[in-house]
């Protein structure tokens, strides 16, 4: 499968770099949208987005739910302008599955693309690693105040 990206800050990478989100979309038959959540890229993918990765499309959101405009990737949904979606991550969350009762080619998960068996492991072994330190009256592994 070719790959192909984009992102606002060009990498020394063997895949095509996009100049939009739109082009990579137009090109794309999946597009996978893998970003932070910052104030920059709110609604990126929008309906000019949804509309470039068009009716035979797919749309999978594994980063933050602020980064996909909801209303108009439902529309985009419902008026088969795009083909499917996969989504575990939501604008609200929890989100209100009425909002998305009489959607289409859509796929709801709750966020669990972090939870590998390494990742539960390693958060395991810090909240010991934690305790073990508070009872020492020792500096944590990773306080949060």
């Amino acid at each position: 499968m070719p790959i192909g990206w984009f992102g606002p800050n060009p990498k020394d990478v063997p895949w095509p770099r996009f100049e939009s989100c739109k082009a990579l979309a137009d090109w794309a038959d999946v597009l996978a949208v893998c970003s932070r959540a910052t104030a920059e890229n709110r609604g990126l993918i929008d309906r000019d987005v949804l509309d470039a990765l068009g009716p035979r499309g797919l749309l999978v959101n594994i980063s933050r739910g602020s980064v996909v405009d909801e209303r108009a990737l439902i529309d985009a949904l419902q008026e088969g302008r795009l083909g499917a979606a996969a989504l575990d991550v939501f604008a609200d969350e929890p989100t209100d599955a009425a909002k998305w009762r009489d959607v289409p080619n859509l796929i709801l998960q709750p966020h669990h693309g972090g939870s590998t068996f390494e990742a539960i492991e390693e958060a395991k072994a810090l909240v010991v690693g934690n305790i073990r330190r508070f009872v020492r009256d020792q500096q944590l592994l990773s306080a949060v105040n």
